[in-house]
């Protein structure tokens, strides 16, 4: 942390709060430390005038009142972050003034770094998010590697913290999107289905809220694109029949299009031509809809499956017709053009 020219010494006294201000060149002040929000440290001076000073500028509180965070400042201008995070850890979690614990959080991010122990990085930001969550916003701290033991802890501190009384709506939502992300990189997908239901359930306004509702219905669509992938098509169809309202975003339209196409031709008797032939339209809806998205999505598949009922159903001139429009239009994808224009050849033989 690099020293500030300011130096703040507060000593809080058990019967009257005088606290005590130093700033470098000038006597001390006895002053009265009466909070810390929005990143400025608030206090009121003998005369009863009021007085802030901005978090990068203060050097080091000693209040008597408390010992772990004093002890922590101290290691801190001293060098010494191993000691100081650990007694930042003891004010966060030890001390019942809730400015005390968000300034230590804030000096607990300080002390441990972007790239270091993942452990008071992630105290202090559950400490940032339950009371003072603007002070959280941007200081999530980064995930260890899937496998690692140390997500199993978070997922604990989080429903720990998800228990705690009084816990806001914003808290708890900031809380659950972070659980979200701590399962997804467990790789635990059925704990991520279930923590986005929390979510969406957490409150109004998180029911309401675009982003959740978009992850919920990323959700079930993923839940049916596993259906589909399993041959469950009824319960694929089922959970996109659910979720039609929500499936707004285009690329989840063509996600949930390419599903009920896949659906289709799997119930289509190999002898029905007629049902065949309403499969590959369904697949070309999902063409048509996505030739424009970024990233074309499941374009490709679709034109594949197409070309390959047209086979099928004993129609080879439309299906190189499909195999050429591949070519023509996939020219990025040397795989893509090398398998179609095979196909051409071979149906032109």
């Amino acid at each position: 942390m690099r020293l500030a020219p300011l130096l703040l010494v507060v000593a809080l006294a058990a019967s009257a709060r005088a606290d005590k201000l130093i700033i470098q060149g000038t006597g001390p002040q006895t002053v009265t430390v009466t909070g810390f929000a929005n990143g400025r440290l608030q206090y009121q001076n003998e005369r009863g005038g009021t007085g802030d000073r901005e978090y990068a500028r203060v050097q080091q509180l000693v209040i008597d009142a408390e010992p772990a965070l004093s002890a922590a400042e101290a290691s801190l201008v001293a060098g010494q972050n191993d000691v100081a995070i650990e007694n930042y850890t003891k004010a966060v979690r030890g001390s019942t003034m809730p400015w005390v614990k968000v300034f230590a959080a804030r000096r607990l991010l300080d002390a441990a770094g972007p790239n270091g122990k993942f452990e008071p990085r992630l105290t202090a930001y559950l400490a940032l998010l339950q009371l003072s969550p603007a002070d959280a916003a941007g200081r999530q701290p980064a995930l260890p590697e899937a496998g690692s033991q140390l997500l199993n802890v978070a997922v604990l501190e989080v429903e720990s913290a998800l228990k705690a009384p009084k816990v806001t709506d914003p808290a708890k939502v900031a809380l659950l999107n972070f659980l979200t992300d701590i399962h997804r990189r467990r790789g635990d997908d059925a704990a991520v289905a279930a923590t986005i239901e929390r979510l969406a359930k957490s409150s109004p306004s998180a029911g309401n809220d675009p982003a959740v509702q978009a992850q919920l219905t990323a959700q079930k669509l993923g839940q049916a694109k596993a259906a589909a992938d399993a041959k469950d098509f009824a319960a694929a169809v089922r959970l996109i029949d659910q979720n039609r309202a929500s499936i707004v975003d285009p690329a989840q339209q063509s996600d949930a299009l390419f599903i009920l196409a896949r659906a289709k031709q799997a119930n289509a008797d190999a002898s029905d031509t007629a049902a065949q032939q309403d499969a590959a339209v369904a697949f070309m809806r999902v063409v048509a809809g996505a030739k424009d998205l970024p990233g074309r999505p499941n374009v490709l598949a679709s034109l594949r499956a197409t070309a390959a009922i047209l086979e099928r159903i004993g129609s080879p001139a439309d299906a190189v017709k499909i195999y050429q429009q591949i070519a023509r239009e996939f020219a990025e994808d040397p795989a893509a053009v090398t398998e179609a224009q095979a196909d051409v050849r071979r149906l032109s033989k």
